[in-house]
């Protein structure tokens, strides 16, 4: 994700990327909340770290392919 993140900072105002950066990190917060709603479904357990890490990759996965929309065609 690093890698489609920045492609963008070569074609963008000033202005646009600090936008984008915002943006991004209002995604990390959600991402990351989301990821710890879902594994406190089983806190303590040796799933947790499992359904936290699931949860940040499956949310990860279509916000690069939104960047690379975005920003890569």
């Amino acid at each position: 994700m690093n890698e489609i993140y920045g492609v963008p900072k070569g074609q963008l105002s000033a202005n646009d990327m600090k936008n984008l950066q915002s943006e991004e990190i209002q995604w990390i917060s959600n991402r990351d909340a989301k990821a710890e709603k879902s594994a406190s479904e089983m806190k303590g357990g040796s799933m947790e770290s499992v359904l936290y890490t699931g949860s940040l990759a499956a949310t990860t996965k279509p916000r690069c392919y939104e960047l690379v929309e975005k920003y890569m065609h």
